[in-house]
């Protein structure tokens, strides 16, 4: 994918003169002298930089992820080198500590302050075992780059996470584009039955435009990014708007709009203080309730709530113990991921009002961990 030119970085110069690659962000290794030399930076007590290790798929000879993206999300000061996956990949793991070295496709940040005693956990390492390698594993790495980041007192000329929105945010301007030109082309093809075709390229264009306009409403919050950060609400609105932006296609889009909601001030202050990959996944449970999409979506599950009866007084329960609607019409519910593991957020608990409209009340839990 093409970057945005004020987010495309200086290029990066390469060790090895013959390896052809001056032109890219990252330098190439191509000998075991390169490798011997990489070894000795990462082990380099004195080392102050981050370095970022890429690495290719077993069989192919690119890395598996876009450097250019990757150059974005950490800035231009740390070094990134690549490394088909074979015998220089060996050779790396036999000169750095048990489970250090990045291989078959996987991405790996060394952090400064290795030693033979130092902890693999400790140090990020994205690997897929579906060998896929998209969007979701740079998510993965901006997410995780800026929590240790902080954790570690690091500063980074960029934040991985900001970076991150942004070229996800060029990425769904290229598809809308996409899909604009194999429409026009498609109305070029048509010879027969040209009313009918034409309705449906109409309706087809109307989407796109919808599609558009959000994204121009994303853009336009993306650039007063200093004020989002006195304005949690905002901010986390912001969040469910990119999540139902990148989770669901145009088609998907038109049939589940983003319906109205409301976000109680406790439950904004109950986010506020999650991870930023806690926090994205809430945001994916409050898109998906307010589109009205967890019917049969298997990654959800939502349960009515028998509390919300006797706080409103007038409710009742039927005899199989089931949630009666109350005399106002509202109705309360809780939805969760059905995944389960550190970063899974606690169940979102919320109401529906007798128009529809979603109030996000509170979490259920404080299973996830803070920021901090």
């Amino acid at each position: 994918m093409t970057l945005p030119p004020w987010l495309r970085p200086a290029q990066t110069p390469v060790s090895a003169a013959d390896n052809g690659v001056q032109s890219l962000p990252f330098v190439r290794v191509a000998t075991h002298e390169d490798v011997e030399r990489i070894a000795e930076k990462i082990l380099d007590p004195g080392r102050k930089q981050l370095v970022v290790g890429l690495t290719s798929r077993e069989g192919e000879d690119e890395p598996s992820v876009d450097p250019f993206d990757v150059r974005a999300l950490v800035g231009p000061g740390p070094q990134i080198y690549y490394l088909p996956t074979g015998a220089l990949t060996v050779d790396l793991r036999a000169r750095l500590p048990e489970r250090f070295t990045p291989f078959n496709g996987s991405l790996r940040v060394w952090f400064p302050g290795i030693t033979l005693q130092s902890d693999p956990y400790e140090h990020i390492n994205v690997f897929d075992a579906s060998g896929v390698y998209g969007y979701r594993s740079l998510q993965f790495f901006a997410y995780k780059l800026h929590e240790a980041l902080t954790a570690r007192q690091i500063a980074l000329e960029v934040d991985p996470v900001l970076v991150y929105r942004e070229l996800a945010s060029a990425r769904a301007r290229e598809d809308t584009e996409q899909l604009r030109t194999e429409l026009e082309e498609k109305l070029r093809r048509v010879g027969s039955d040209r009313e009918r075709a034409e309705r449906r390229a109409e309706q087809a264009l109307a989407r796109a435009e919808l599609a558009e306009r959000r994204l121009r409403i994303a853009e336009r919050d993306h650039t007063s990014t200093p004020a989002r950060t006195n304005d949690p609400a905002g901010a986390l609105h912001l969040l469910i708007l990119d999540r139902w932006l990148e989770t669901m296609t145009l088609e998907d889009r038109a049939r589940h709009p983003l319906g109205k909601y409301v976000l109680a001030p406790e439950f904004v202050q109950a986010v506020e203080v999650l991870s930023y990959l806690v926090r994205d996944r809430i945001a994916f449970v409050c898109a998906m309730i307010a589109a009205n999409r967890t019917t049969n979506l298997t990654a959800l599950a939502v349960t009515a709530r028998h509390d919300h009866g006797s706080q409103n007084g007038d409710a009742s329960q039927d005899g199989d113990g089931a949630q009666a609607v109350p005399a106002d019409g509202t109705s309360a519910w809780q939805c969760t991921l059905t995944r389960a593991d550190s970063d899974s957020p606690p169940a979102v608990l919320y109401l529906q009002w007798a128009d529809g409209t979603i109030e996000f009340q509170a979490l259920s839990s404080a299973r996830a961990t803070s920021l901090e």
